[in-house]
């Protein structure tokens, strides 16, 4: 993070990337910084190979982490880090649209996104959309975010299909957190890999692993909660609006979530 603060708040025109950049991106063994550390160039690859020209990419800034504050930060002081990251990635996976998924509070965020974007190309201007995220823990999900820009309800859906295959309007679908995309610019225009954390022990990994698929497993259940309290129009805000389930109260379904995701 202290990197991408440090650069410039402007570089020059984007660098001339291909198809190739992927294997660049894997070599640089860049993992997602939106928690789940999963391969960059694993994900991006499995997009291209589907895309066909009508991939989608969605820059996730929803951020609704108890206590986060970094992608906001980074949305606040290098808009067009984030904007070069996002117009590489759909130059790569030669996509048709891209939506900036930010939360719905982070206002300065969001202005600073959307000065950046009036400095841009008319090219580039044209590919973007904004979508407010809600101000709920889920809504930064991969599936949650994807249900939200679909169908306006931030809870995670089940897969397959994954957002690789089908995602929003059922195209291809690359969600990346929008530090994960700023360096992606660097890395882009010849900078070092990002400074890995030192690898778990087996034993820590394990129970890393068991933490995560408990906490995924909890989300689904608030989830199904969640519609079957309001049927009509299913949202967090009817699970909130049940005496327990507020995130603040300890033990409640939400709060837990919350635990398990942080610790994951």
């Amino acid at each position: 993070m202290t990197r991408l603060l440090d650069s410039p708040e402007r570089f020059g025109p984007l660098p001339h990337v291909g198809a190739d950049f992927i294997g660049a991106i894997e070599r640089s063994g860049l993992v997602g910084r939106g928690g789940a550390r999963f391969p960059v160039g694993t994900k991006w690859r499995a997009v291209a190979q589907r895309s066909g020209g009508r991939a989608v990419i969605v820059v996730n800034g929803a951020e609704g982490e108890p206590r986060s504050q970094k992608d906001r930060l980074l949305m606040t002081t290098r808009p067009h880090l984030v904007l070069d990251g996002s117009f590489i990635a759909a130059r790569v996976l030669r996509a048709r649209r891209v939506i900036l998924y930010i939360g719905e509070r982070h206002e300065k965020a969001r202005h600073a996104m959307l000065r950046a974007l009036h400095e841009r190309t008319e090219p580039e201007r044209g590919l973007v959309t904004f979508a407010a995220a809600p101000a709920r823990y889920v809504a930064g999900a991969e599936t949650a975010a994807i249900h939200f820009l679909n169908e306006g309800i931030a809870t995670p859906t089940t897969a397959p299909p994954l957002p690789f295959e089908q995602g929003v309007d059922r195209a291809p679908t690359l969600v990346q957190n929008v530090e994960t995309l700023a360096h992606i610019a660097l890395i882009a225009r010849g900078a070092g890999p990002p400074r890995r954390s030192s690898p778990l022990p087996a034993e820590s990994r394990a129970q890393a692993s068991s933490r995560s698929s408990w906490a995924r497993a909890s989300a689904m259940r608030c989830a199904r909660a969640a519609v079957s309290l309001n049927s009509r129009r299913p949202s967090w805000s009817a699970v909130t609006s049940v005496r327990g389930w507020s995130l603040r109260r300890p033990g409640s379904c939400l709060s837990t979530t919350a635990r398990g995701l942080v610790a994951a």
